[in-house]
This record gives structure tokens, sequence and C-alpha cells, in this order.
């Protein structure tokens, strides 16, 4: 630590405790001055992670069905096996 760092308020790690605390500042102050525009990019990213999700479930829909299409009587054998042991925990209750 120099004198320097005390003189600018760097000791340790004040300055990036200091960056983060303007970060926040001005997140509350963008809330503060324009929250619809806040609310419209918050809407905007959930859009981008409902579309993203959707994409992905699409693909692993599309791989599931390939793969059933490329080996029929294994899937139908796991489908199977599947019901049967499905069928006999619900059975339990």
């Amino acid at each position: 630590m120099t004198s320097d760092s005390h003189k600018t308020g760097c000791a340790d790690t004040g300055c990036g405790t200091h960056r983060v605390k303007d970060a926040v500042r001005a997140t509350v102050q963008n809330l503060r001055d324009d929250p619809r525009a806040v609310a419209h990019a918050a809407g905007e990213k959930l859009r981008e992670v409902v579309d993203s999700a959707r994409e992905e479930t699409q693909d692993i829909a599309e791989a599931t069905e390939r793969r059933i299409k490329e080996k029929p009587v294994q899937s139908s054998l796991i489908a199977l096996g599947v019901g049967l042991v499905l069928g006999a925990l619900l059975r339990r209750r």
C-alpha cells in the first residue's frame, strides 16, 4: 500500500468497492428516473430466455424423435419398461 493509494481511496480493495457502489447507485438512479425502461429491459431479457428455452426444447424433441426413428424397437422396449416401472410404483400408493 502506497501513500498514493490512500490519497485516491484505493487502499486494498477500495477501488473495487467504490466501483460496485457507483454501479449500484447508477442502477438505483435508473430505476428512479425511468422505471418503464427498466421494466421494458427486464421484459426483453425474459423474452430472450423464453425463446432460448423454446429452441432448446425443440432441439431436444427433434433429437428424441430422430433417435426413435433410428431405433424403433429399442425405443418401444424402453417405453414399455418405463411404463411397467411407473405402473408398479403408482400401484403401491
